[in-house]
């Protein structure tokens, strides 16, 4: 049982951090550019 319960600890440890990954990589600003984009916002 403890072994199950590690891997799925694991797994979910490794889906949360994918997925805060996914969101900071969403939120992060668009690098610098002088021609205007869709998300620029000045």
């Amino acid at each position: 049982m403890s072994t199950i319960t590690r891997t799925v600890k694991n797994i979910w440890k490794v889906g949360v951090r994918d997925a805060w990954r996914q969101i900071n990589v969403r939120r992060a600003p668009n690098p610098p550019t002088h021609e205007p984009g869709p998300f620029r916002r000045d």
